[in-house]
Parts: structure tokens; sequence; C-alpha cells
């Protein structure tokens, strides 16, 4: 009877690391994962601005950053989140003409 026992934990040790291993592999090769749509700058411009993407799915990797709207219109100097704007011009990004 003790060596019927011993076969049946044999069996049962055997199906759960066969469960485990098969497990650990297909975490290995997972791999399918697609990257979202870039967010919406996070400035207008300047020389801050910056978006992000993420991916989702199995194995996706961390998110991604690249610059973005770092510039200035009609001259203006980058500053962090804005511009600074040369004489004759306003706005946030120099974009607007305004008298002198």
């Amino acid at each position: 009877m003790g060596g019927v026992k011993t076969l049946l934990i044999l069996g049962i040790v055997l199906l759960i690391c066969k469960d485990l291993i098969a497990g650990w592999k297909s975490r290995r090769r997972c791999n399918n994962w697609n990257w979202n749509a870039w967010s919406a700058c996070s400035a207008p411009c300047g020389n801050a601005g910056t978006q992000t993407r993420t991916a989702s799915g199995c194995g996706a990797p961390g998110p991604q950053t690249q610059p973005c709207n770092r510039f200035c219109h009609n001259g203006g100097t980058l500053l962090t989140a804005s511009c600074s704007c040369p004489k004759g011009f306003a706005g946030t990004c120099c974009e607007m003409e305004v008298g002198e």
C-alpha cells in the first residue's frame, strides 16, 4: 500500500511541476503587445513639451516619451513651457502680432 501512495504523490508532484514549467515557458515567450496612440503634447510651445505612449498586451514594455512642440513663432525664444516674444509679438507662443 505504501508503494501506491508514493506513486500517487509522485504523480501529483509531476503534474504540478509540468503546469509550473508550462506557465513559465508561456510567460517567457510572451511578446504579443501593441503601442497605443501618443498623448497630447503637455505644452503648446516652449522647451518642455512631451508626449507619452504606452503599450498594452502580454509582455508590453514600459512607456515611451518624446519631445513635442519645441518651437516659438516669430523669432521667440524658448522658455520652459512658453516663449519670450520679440518686440511686436505676444501670446504664449508669440503667435499674435501687436501694435507698437
